[in-house]
């Protein structure tokens, strides 16, 4: 619901094996779940089915090229999903931008770009340089944007601002499935990396890749060799975030995943280094909680707008309060699971709301676009 799906299946007829591991049919225990989100959608479906999810002008980049040619090499696929999460741990509600999105001009309209991928096409590569040089901020983790579509060694202007000429041919890769619940947490890093961000200096386990970046610009983040591991590059208008390692495999395996129990800890260090580029490009989200790891995801829509929050703390959570950037004037605010819901108040286009928050809830919100805004009193 959160990431605006509108239609749900709920049983796939076949063969056990070739199904999922959630067999709600064979198991009893699934049954309260998917009612209790039925009850939800049907308290909320006025608002939620047509409203849209709202996005903040960041991009991540999923690139096909890469893909067909790194299909047996896990870990950037890995990297890229726990960077999904990260962002989302950051409040930020990002959109995937395809090659051809990218060769189609569709970055104008963002602010921040994330890239990951090792293989991109020429045409996408030479829209992101532009854009960079006009004033984008792009994200470069462990030999991002070094070999093409064709699978040729290939770095473009913004990439060699950062790698060592020879980035791409010393990659070496830690062969794994970088399951994030099995072989992760078996997989030994390859070395460490210091990372110093304004009034903070952690280490962070370098896993999957390393990448060499070049000797030009001052470094955030160091090697245990003391070579570099991270810098902030000017590029035109712009500026490049390169880090010679994967931050978010990291922030999977700190995290400590069980294989078979809701129990992970993310760890807020991993976290500072994503911030950088939204930090850089003055981005601020369009929703967000004062709790780490709590997702706000906004929708809007034209009979409200609805708000899904989803907790990864695990633990409940008495005092939440969350920000929406909005001007309408707010006239409701509901709790499909019914908790009390205190409007704090807004101003300068930020609507404030408090409530209880156990492990998800859907709010909704009704505007009175000629009003002002109505108080709920805890």
């Amino acid at each position: 619901m959160a990431q605006g799906v509108k239609s749900i299946h709920f049983w796939s007829y076949g063969p056990t094996y070739a199904s999922t591991e959630n067999y709600w049919s064979d198991l009893k225990s699934e049954y309260a779940g998917i009612a209790k989100l039925n009850r939800s959608l049907e308290e909320t479906e006025e608002v939620l089915y047509p409203a849209k999810t709202a996005a903040d002008p960041v991009a991540v980049l999923y690139s096909v090229s890469h893909d067909i040619w790194n299909n047996r090499k896990q870990a950037v696929f890995t990297e890229r999903r726990l960077l999904w999460h990260g962002l989302r741990h950051l409040n930020i509600q990002p959109d995937f931008l395809r090659e051809e999105d990218v060769e189609a001009g569709s970055l104008e309209k963002y602010k921040a770009l994330y890239i990951t991928d090792w293989n991109i096409s020429r045409r996408a590569s030479a829209a992101i340089d532009a854009w960079i040089k006009k004033g984008g901020v792009v994200y470069l983790s462990a030999g991002a944007a070094t070999r093409d579509e064709y699978n040729e060694i290939y770095l473009p202007g913004y990439s060699r601002k950062v790698w060592d000429p020879d980035a791409a041919g010393e990659l070496n890769h830690q062969d794994s499935t970088y399951n994030e619940r099995t072989t992760l947490q078996r997989i030994s890093p390859k070395t460490n990396a210091r990372v110093r961000i304004g009034t903070l200096d952690f280490e962070i386990p370098v896993i999957g890749v390393r990448a060499s970046l070049n000797n030009q610009f001052e470094s955030f983040a160091t090697f245990k060799d003391g070579t570099s591991a991270g810098k902030v590059v000017p590029y035109g208008l712009g500026r490049i975030v390169a880090v010679g390692f994967m931050p978010m495999l990291a922030y999977g395996k700190l995290a400590n995943f069980e294989p078979k129990t809701l129990s992970e800890v993310w760890q807020s260090e991993p976290r500072e280094i994503l911030k950088q580029p939204v930090s850089i490009a003055n981005i601020t989200p369009l929703a967000s909680s004062d709790v780490p790891v709590v997702e706000t995801n906004l929708l809007t829509g034209p009979k409200g707008d609805a708000i899904v929050l989803i907790n990864y703390t695990y633990k409940p959570i008495e005092s939440l309060t969350i920000s929406i950037k909005t001007n309408r004037r707010v006239s409701e605010a509901v709790s499909v699971e019914g908790s009390r819901i205190k409007i704090l108040g807004q101003s300068d286009g930020t609507l404030r709301l408090k409530l209880p928050l156990e492990w998800t809830d859907i709010i909704t919100l009704k505007f009175n676009d000629s009003g002002r805004a109505n108080r709920v009193d805890e």
